[in-house]
């Protein structure tokens, strides 16, 4: 991935910017390197086993990741700024919010590409250092770097069909997505597999008398989001407890992607939608 800047925020509200790329002389802070952005230790997980083989499912994790920034300051003296004058400027950010939560944000040129959350665990400053800097360290509880804005493939791409192909040629790693369909008539149950003959895997949703014409259901495997709810006659129906007990939710692979859709004559698509993710940068 390409990073050009790095932005903290707290709250939407900017804490301070690094340049990677055009680093100027002006800057307030300058960033002499920032550990924690790679794959570290990937955890294997076994899930479950494929319905039509033994082969097993694995989910592929890491610990909490922690991010440690070594920051040079670089205070404009014009102005009668001073060392200790912007060090309190980052120190202020530790808890500036009610959530405190720090946002990470990685830019190429203007646009934002990834970001990632975590708090505050260390302010560090060595005081009689010839170089004043400071050091300080997130812990992020969701390890995934993730896309900063969803990509969503509209009705129109995904065809007529049961079959759909999903290509995702921008992630480095696995992750979730969000897909809705509008019942045209009557259908018993909702499912999506590999291969509706012969699938390796299948999620399931039954509601209570199964879907009318005008329902609209939407199920999301999103990490930290997972949820599946129907909107009939302005009413959002929750659905978490009508999935099947077999069901494994679905996921969007890096590259391209295959599902299966049950009764495809019976609803159409709204859209999928999805958030990029990335093991480190």
């Amino acid at each position: 991935m390409k990073v050009t800047g790095v932005e903290l925020s707290s709250d939407n509200a900017n804490i301070v910017n690094f340049g990677m790329a055009d680093v100027l002389s002006s800057d307030k802070y300058l960033i002499k390197t920032i550990i924690g952005l790679d794959a570290d230790e990937v955890i294997r997980k076994f899930y479950a086993f494929a319905s039509n083989s033994n082969a097993k499912f694995y989910n592929f994790s890491m610990k909490k990741r922690e991010l440690t920034f070594r920051i040079i300051l670089n205070p404009n003296y014009s102005i009668n700024e001073d060392f200790s004058d912007i060090r309190d400027d980052i120190y202020r950010s530790i808890s500036s919010s009610r959530t405190g939560l720090i946002n990470v944000l990685f830019r190429a040129g203007g646009a934002a590409v990834a970001q990632i959350s975590g708090y505050f665990t260390k302010f560090e400053v060595p005081y009689f250092s010839n170089v004043p800097e400071i050091q300080i360290t997130l812990n992020c509880d969701d390890f995934m770097l993730r896309g900063y804005n969803p990509v969503e493939l509209e009705a129109a791409t995904l065809g007529t069909g049961s079959h759909i192909y999903v290509s995702d040629s921008i992630s480095t790693a696995p992750h979730g997505m969000t897909l809705s369909v509008d019942y045209t008539s009557s259908s018993s149950y909702f499912k999506i597999t590999d291969d509706i003959l012969d699938s390796a895997w299948e999620f399931k949703v039954t509601p209570s008398g199964g879907f009318l014409n005008g329902d609209t259901l939407t199920i999301s495997s999103e990490y930290t989001s997972r949820n599946v709810y129907l909107v009939r006659g302005g009413t959002t129906i929750p659905l978490m407890d009508r999935i099947s007990p077999t069901s494994t939710w679905p996921i969007i692979f890096p590259g391209s992607n295959e599902f299966d859709v049950y009764d495809k004559t019976k609803f159409s698509w709204s859209y999928i939608s999805y958030y990029p993710a990335y093991w480190g940068l």
